[in-house]
Formats: C-alpha cells, sequence, structure tokens
C-alpha cells in the first residue's frame, strides 16, 4: 500500500514538471518523463535493478535543482524508497 501511495504521489509531481526549468542545458521535463518511465517499470516488476533505476533518475532530477518544491518531494520519496 505504501508503495502504491508513494507512486501515485510521484506520478503527480512528474506530471507537473514545468518546461522552463532548464537548467544550465539539464532538460527537466526529459527528466521528469524518465521518472515516470521508470517509476511505471518499477510498478511492474519491482526488482532491485527496477528500484536502482528509479532511484537513480531521481536523484538526478534533485542534484540538477530542477524545480524547488519538486525537488524536495523527490527527494522525500528518494528518503522513502528502500532498493535492498
Amino acid at each position: 500500500m505504501k508503495k502504491l501511495i508513494l507512486s501515485l504521489a510521484v506520478m503527480g509531481m512528474v506530471l507537473t514538471a514545468c518546461g522552463s526549468d532548464d537548467d544550465a542545458g539539464f532538460d527537466c521535463v526529459a527528466s521528469s518523463q524518465d521518472i515516470s518511465a521508470k517509476l511505471t517499470a518499477f510498478i511492474e516488476d519491482d526488482s532491485n535493478a527496477n528500484c536502482l533505476a528509479y532511484r537513480a533518475s531521481l536523484q538526478s532530477f534533485v542534484d540538477n535543482g530542477c524545480s524547488g518544491e519538486q525537488a524536495a518531494q523527490f527527494q522525500a520519496a528518494l528518503d522513502d524508497l528502500d532498493c535492498n
């Protein structure tokens, strides 16, 4: 149930990504789409490899500072994600 709630929250955040958040060549919209694809793969198959790929996508978005609010939400998702 926790994974479902986390997934729905992240999907909502991904869908609200703003195209004007391009920071030094990093494409935040493409990153959001990548997060969405990785989340879908992880939901369909919660393997460790899919978890790690999803986590890496989230981390990339956060590290590149696409959006203050979204970065905080994605950081919270990262903090709750256990890939072990």
